[in-house]
């Protein structure tokens, strides 16, 4: 039913538009992104997870940084004896360290440190072990098939990274409010 077809029983005045401006359903609406605290937890719980997962990774690290026995080395088909650096194992448990890293600064970030750089940070941390995953299936998928998880590192870095783009967007358009009224 279209309601401008009936009669006015009023004499109110309608308010004066402007006809350089967009009826109301046009305008830009701001980005609006609701914060939860289980967001976090499940970054922060998930980001652990996938660090436990990757135990030659922190024994190469611990290794590396206090001294000690780092990974067992491993052997090819020909007998030939290298080392976790030269192996493909490292460059796959790599990128999901990373993408662990990601996700507990991201989980912190969204927690403690609510500001435009450090969801920045995050953000570029994210795209970056989400990056790093993606060529991590396409690099391995000819000679071992689809590697799972870190084809779920990339689907869930989509995510978060969406996720900390809209955050972002939506701390610059508060700063700028609070900017145009100051």
């Amino acid at each position: 039913m279209d309601l401008s077809k009936l009669p006015r029983l009023s004499k109110t005045q309608r308010p004066a538009t402007n006809a350089d401006e967009p009826p109301q359903a046009e305008r830009a609406r701001p980005v609006v992104v609701t914060e939860s605290g289980a967001e976090a937890w499940i970054s922060i719980a998930i980001g652990v997870i996938v660090l436990l997962m990757q135990q030659n990774l922190l024994r190469w690290i611990k290794a590396s940084l206090f001294g000690g026995p780092g990974p067992a080395p491993f052997t090819d088909g020909a007998g030939r004896v290298f080392t976790y650096v030269q192996s493909d194992f490292f460059f796959h448990d790599l990128g999901l360290g990373v993408f662990g890293i990601a996700l507990l600064m991201e989980g912190l970030i969204m927690i403690f440190a609510r500001n435009v750089a450090l969801v920045a940070v995050g953000l570029v941390a994210t795209a970056a072990a989400a990056a790093w995953n993606l060529v991590t299936v396409l690099r391995f998928y000819g000679a071992y098939g689809i590697q799972l998880i870190p084809a779920l590192a990339v689907a869930y870095g989509v995510y978060v990274g969406i996720f900390q783009l809209r955050l972002l967007m939506s701390y610059v358009a508060q700063a700028r409010k609070v900017d145009h009224f100051a």
